[in-house]
């Protein structure tokens, strides 16, 4: 993931470099430990490794290359150990209707 969000340096202010993260993607088994109602346009990541930063919401999750997912939540309370993206892979029908049809 990628992002421009407050970091623990720079809590108070947003970085003027580009921030780089790698993170775990979880199995939905173990996201929905987290959040019961969980559908296939989610998925999540866990874990003390990288996690987005206040601002970083919006930004790419990026896997090898391909953009899989896009930032939901924010590190904003340090117990938080969830992260979720919105799954892109679930949209890409959509997307593709939507590039053609303009």
């Amino acid at each position: 993931m990628t992002g421009f969000g407050f970091s623990e340096q720079s809590f108070y202010n947003y970085t003027e470099n580009l921030q780089i993260g790698s993170f775990l993607v979880l199995g939905k088994d173990v996201c929905e430990l987290f959040k019961p109602s969980m559908t296939d346009e989610l998925f999540c990541s866990g874990g003390n490794n990288a996690t987005p930063g206040f601002g970083d919401a919006g930004g790419p999750a990026v896997l090898e290359n391909t953009f899989i997912g896009i930032i939901l939540t924010e590190r904003t309370q340090p117990e938080r150990t969830m992260n979720w993206f919105t799954n892109i892979g679930s949209y890409v029908e959509w997307i593709n209707e939507y590039i053609i049809n303009t």
